[in-house]
């Protein structure tokens, strides 16, 4: 095992690493599943995250991960925390905390550009993100509204 993958599975641990990799493979399917039986899933599917994520950030920290790495599992964590929600004012509470978060990394991103330690299609990805958080803001927004 690389190092990189030393760091991840000490940060998610054996069982969190295995719930993902059921998660990614769709073994914990959703076929026969009760309400309850599938927000429970969902709920454990935010919890794996959220460790893939401390994960990603850590080894980003230690300069093993890319920011790529890190954005790809902050989206991924968002989509399992939207699918979760159960009212449209839970998901525009996670939007705008997520927003917040893009725009601080896309400053984030325009600093490393500048400093040429990012190139300029990495810098793209993260605007290009917070454009995509926007406008899921303002589509829950209009749900909000009934438009």
């Amino acid at each position: 095992m690389s190092q990189p993958e030393k760091t991840m599975a000490a940060a998610l641990g054996r069982r969190t690493a295995w719930l993902f990799v059921c998660a990614v493979m769709g073994l914990a399917g959703h076929a026969g599943a009760d309400e309850a039986e599938v927000r429970k899933l969902r709920e454990e599917k935010v919890a794996v995250l959220q460790d893939v994520v401390r994960g990603a950030l850590a080894m980003h920290e230690q300069g093993t991960a890319s920011y790529d790495d890190v954005a790809s599992a902050q989206r991924q964590l968002l989509a399992a925390e939207l699918e979760a929600a159960t009212t449209v004012a839970q998901r525009l509470a996670l939007l705008e905390k997520a927003l917040a978060v893009a725009k601080e990394q896309e400053a984030r991103a325009d600093k490393a550009y500048l400093a040429g330690r990012m190139r300029a299609f990495e810098r793209s990805r993260a605007k290009v993100g917070r454009i995509q958080l926007q406008i899921d803001l303002a589509v829950e927004r209009d749900k909000l509204a009934g438009k």
